[in-house]
């Protein structure tokens, strides 16, 4: 259940939100607040936001995936292993991003 109440966390109007977690869990994020001399709240704030970062950078690979597998089929189109890993052991040897082989049949 969400409640809002009307402060601001970094310029951000801010929402109450309940989780429960069990004993063993709570216990864990307040030694680490302890530890980290901080709050509680900030400690679970900052690990929703990294699993909430994650599962969007997740989804946007998964959604470059799709893509690229329609543009494979569509076009066919494509690199073969050997040449991808020569590619990056070119640009490894020279410290630089060397253009990619072209795509082909």
């Amino acid at each position: 259940m969400e409640q809002s109440v009307g402060r601001l966390s970094g310029g951000k109007a801010s929402a109450c939100v309940c989780v429960r977690v069990d004993a063993p869990l709570r216990e864990r994020v307040r030694n680490i607040a302890e530890r980290k001399r901080r709050s509680a709240n900030s400690i679970m704030k900052e690990a929703i936001e990294k699993f909430v970062d994650a599962e969007e950078r997740r989804a946007a690979f998964q959604r470059e995936v799709l893509e690229s597998m329609r543009d494979y089929e569509e076009t066919g189109l494509h690199l073969t292993l050997d040449e991808i890993k020569a590619w990056m052991d070119e640009c490894s040897a020279t410290g630089k991003i060397v253009d990619m082989p072209v795509c082909h049949v």
